[in-house]
Formats: C-alpha cells, structure tokens, sequence
C-alpha cells in the first residue's frame, strides 16, 4: 500500500459557507497515529472534520482518506470509522442494538454482528449496561456507545469531533481524548481527534 493510501490528504482544499470561509487554500497529509486539532472556536476544526468525513465538500480542492474520497460513502465507510458529535439514536434503541444494526445493515451476518458488537461493548466498558435503552444512559454513556459504534467494524481510520470536548464536570476533560485515541489505536491506521 502506498503512503498517500494510509493518510488523509487535503490538496488546495477551501471550502466556503456562502460569503463565510471555513478554510482556505489547505495543503496537510495526515500520517497515521493520533492526530488532535486544536484551536480557538472559528479556527475550522469542525469544517476540518467534517470535510474528512464527507458531510461538507470542499468549495474547491480534494480530500481523501486511505485514497479513498468521502464522495463516494458506500465504500468510504467500509474502511472509515466517524463518531458523531451529537447524539441521535433511533427511539428505544438499547445500546446493543444501536451498534449491532449498523453492522447488519453493512452486510455482515447476524453471528458475526453479534460478535463484533459484544467486543466493542466490552472495549468501553458498558457491557452490563448493553441491553439498557440509551435513552437512560447519562451523556458519557452515551458518547461511549457511539465511540463503540464508530469502531465495531474495525475501521482503518477513525474520527472523532466529540471526544475532546465532552463532560463538563470531568476533572480531567482530556481523559477522553485519551480513550478515544487508546480504544481506535487497537484497531486503526491514521486517527484523528478533533477537540477544543
């Protein structure tokens, strides 16, 4: 595999909102390891990340991760892991079937789907809390069940534009960021994780 098929890659890469610049002119190559962007609110960390992921297109330029462009999700996501920064869970969902339909919808069988989705349970530590609605979980479980989903299918790259920031009574907020890097590092090429 070539170096530029194990990174992400934005050549000459602008993207505006309107009149509004989220980035302009970007020119970066990802190596894989854990990548953190940092920077104050407007800096384009989000725009950043969204822009990995395919929900934003560049105005002009290319992105592509692994070599491969997020315009095309069907494949792109097979080898892309993304943990959203906000909750939005299918209503009475537990946590086990959160994790475990996105792996039947990708086509894997239901032993194997099973079996993928008690491992990444396990990998955050919410396994006695599986079978519970993640609409009783408080916010960190919330945020781990989807660290879990981004990363059952053994993603070769992973993003993540919530870890960083999350709980606000946390003592150590950068705990997170931590486990983020630590749970897709075990299974992932280039990570990045976005925080604030």
């Amino acid at each position: 595999m070539s170096s530029v098929n194990n990174q992400i890659v934005f050549e000459n890469v602008s993207k505006f909102y309107g009149e509004v610049l989220g980035v302009n002119r970007v020119n970066i190559s990802v190596p894989p390891g854990v990548t953190s962007l940092v920077g104050p609110n407007g800096s384009g960390k989000t725009t950043l990340m969204n822009l990995i992921t395919g929900l934003v297109r560049p105005t002009q330029g290319r992105v592509t991760v692994l070599g491969l462009s997020p315009s095309q999700p069907e494949e792109f996501f097979r080898y892309v892991g993304y943990c959203a920064q906000f909750d939005s869970f299918p209503k009475g969902v537990t946590g086990y079937e959160f994790i475990y339909s996105f792996l039947r919808l990708r086509g894997l069988s239901s032993q194997e789907a099973d079996r993928l989705t008690w491992e990444a349970i396990a990998r955050v530590n919410m396994t006695d809390a599986a079978k519970r609605r993640v609409a009783g979980y408080s916010k960190g479980m919330r945020q781990r069940i989807r660290l879990a989903q981004a990363l059952a299918h053994h993603p070769r790259c992973s993003t993540s534009r919530s870890m960083g920031s999350i709980p606000w009574r946390e003592p150590n907020p950068s705990r997170y960021s931590k486990l983020w890097a630590k749970k897709a590092c075990t299974w992932s090429s280039p990570v990045t994780c976005c925080t604030r």
